[in-house]
């Protein structure tokens, strides 16, 4: 003879205790305080025991899993169902923690490319932001060149000019001293 065993659920309006047979064919939970009836399939979390109004893939107290889905016909069942509601075939735990797996490794490889994505958005970002203060550091460059330059040729005039007109004050002094020999 097996020993039944037993699990407290509580009552999601009066908070009572409810005494229920895990062996229980009835997926319903019956409250003798308030008189409620509640459907436990896909409501009452295997762990915890909290029960949810509506069905949910993860218990909102603990965490842990309330929906398996049947990896013949991709239906969605309570955790505690063994056997498909749709269409009949088991459902395994290892099918279900390998698809669970599976969707984390898919959910944790796209937030590591939308970081990747973000990541080389901040750096192209960046890379412009350098790129302008580098392109403004060398106008600036080139301006202040380009003033020195035009110093350069402004000084460069002024000397030729200073050269010219020495050469044209020697030249002036020179026909004046032979104009005075040829006149003496």
């Amino acid at each position: 003879m097996t020993e039944e065993v037993y699990i407290d659920a509580q009552c999601p309006v009066c908070s009572s205790f409810i005494r229920l047979g895990m062996e229980d064919a009835d997926p319903a939970l019956n409250c003798l305080v308030c008189g409620g009836t509640y459907d436990l399939a896909g409501h009452l979390c295997p762990n915890c025991l909290r029960y949810h109004e509506e069905s949910a893939s993860n218990c909102s107290n603990c965490g842990s899993v309330l929906s398996r889905i049947c990896s013949n016909c991709q239906y969605t069942n309570w955790s505690g169902s063994e056997i498909c509601t749709n269409c009949g075939q088991r459902t395994d735990i290892f099918v279900s923690l390998t698809s669970s797996a599976q969707r984390s490794t898919v959910s944790r490889l796209s937030k590591q490319m939308e970081a990747a994505k973000d990541l080389k958005l901040e750096e192209e970002s960046s890379s412009k932001k350098r790129m302008a203060e580098l392109m403004a550091i060398e106008e600036a460059r080139q301006e202040e060149l380009r003033q020195r330059l035009e110093r350069q040729k402004i000084q460069e005039r002024q000397l030729l000019t200073i050269v010219i007109g020495s050469v044209l004050v020697f030249l002036i002094i020179l026909v004046v001293i032979a104009l005075i020999s040829t006149f003496n």
